[in-house]
C-alpha cells in the first residue's frame, strides 16, 4: 500500500513539474512575442 502510494505521489508531482514547466515555458513565450509586437509598433510609429 504504501510504496503504491509513493508510485502515485511521484507520477503526481512529475505531472505537476512538468505541467509548471510547459505553463512557465508558455508565458515566457508570451511575454517574447509582446515585447517584439511592442518593439515593431513603437518603431512604425517612430519611423511614420
Amino acid at each position: 500500500m504504501e510504496v503504491h502510494d509513493e508510485e502515485a505521489w511521484d507520477r503526481a508531482g512529475c505531472f505537476w513539474s512538468l505541467l509548471r514547466f510547459s505553463i512557465g515555458w508558455t508565458i515566457l513565450y508570451a511575454i517574447m512575442g509582446l515585447a517584439i509586437l511592442a518593439v515593431a509598433l513603437f518603431s512604425l510609429l517612430l519611423f511614420h
